[in-house]
């Protein structure tokens, strides 16, 4: 990962805004990515949601 920011919607606290990360890859194949939601601070158990996806790159 090369880059992670939040761009956020409003100036309230717990306002909505969106969590931009960048990647980069090593070289070109395939490679599979996983992302989950969760609270760090709270472990494993935490987690609501997993997202994965494979990537190529040319």
């Amino acid at each position: 990962m090369v880059g992670d920011s939040f761009e956020k919607k409003g100036d309230a606290i717990g306002a909505a805004g969106v969590r931009v990360f960048q990647f980069r890859a090593p070289g070109t194949g395939s490679y599979k990515l996983g992302i989950r939601n969760w609270r760090d601070w709270e472990g494993e158990s935490s987690i609501i949601d997993r997202f994965y996806a494979t990537i190529l790159v040319r």
